[in-house]
Parts: structure tokens; sequence; C-alpha cells
């Protein structure tokens, strides 16, 4: 199993951070988000000992051998506002010098913050989160 030093710069590394924002009538303001983080690798075997050791901490995660299709590597993802608050937690206690200096980390972390204080759910907090994917993505970037 990986140290929490170890999990920290897998993360920092590899990880994908995402939060995406789509129309969804069902909802009370007409959207829904998703928020999550998806580590891909070559080696499955890598992905099995990064997912104990994200288990041991307390983080639950979903792993695939094929991402897809047409992306046929493995991927380890992990969703979900509380979830990634304790990955936050992670990283902060192993580096919190590497988020000082990733400021697009920063960015996501606003956007964590929106939703685990329920913002996504006002019109208010969802032009707040696509403000900040704005920053974070560039003008070409529409996810």
């Amino acid at each position: 199993m990986f140290s929490g030093e170890m999990l920290t710069g897998i993360i920092l590394a590899s990880g994908k951070f995402f939060v995406s924002i789509k129309v969804e009538e069902k909802m009370r303001i007409g959207y829904s988000t998703k928020i999550g983080m998806d580590i891909r690798m070559d080696s499955y075997e890598f992905l099995e000992i990064t997912q104990r050791s994200f288990q041991a901490l307390g983080i639950k995660t979903v792993i695939k051998k094929k991402e897809g299709k047409h992306r046929p590597r493995p991927i380890l993802r992990i969703r979900g506002a509380e979830t990634l608050n304790t990955v936050r937690a992670l990283i902060v206690f192993n580096g919190a010098r590497s988020i000082n200096h990733d400021e697009s980390l920063g960015t996501f972390f606003e956007m964590l913050d929106i939703i685990l204080n329920k913002g996504h759910r006002t019109l208010k907090g969802i032009e707040q989160i696509l403000i900040l994917k704005g920053e974070l993505n560039g003008p070409n970037d529409n996810e």
C-alpha cells in the first residue's frame, strides 16, 4: 500500500479534477452538477494498489479495467463532494506547498467549497462555478 505522501504525489501528478454542469429539467433550478477526480494509468495493478490505499484512508473509489470503448486504459474514479473534501484534507496534510503553487487546484477547491455549502443548488452558485470554470479552462472549453 502507498503512504499518504505517495498518494498525494499520485493525485498531484496524475489526478484530473473536474466539475461539470448540465441542463437538467428535473432539478429545481434546471441544472445538475457533478464533481470528481479521475486517475488514468497504464497499469491496472498500480491502480488496484492505489485504490486499496485510498480505501484504507476511508476514501471510496471505483476502478475500471477499461475506461470505455475508445479508451482502453484503466481508470480510478473518485466522485462526490464529501469524498473529495477528504482527498483535499489528504493533500493539505501531505503537500500544502504544492497547492499554493497550483492555481488550478486552488480554483477546483473553490468550486468544491461552493458545492459543499450547497451553493450549487442556487443560480448564483451555478454562476460562481461557471465563472471559476472559465478561469480554470479558458474560453474554449465548454465542459
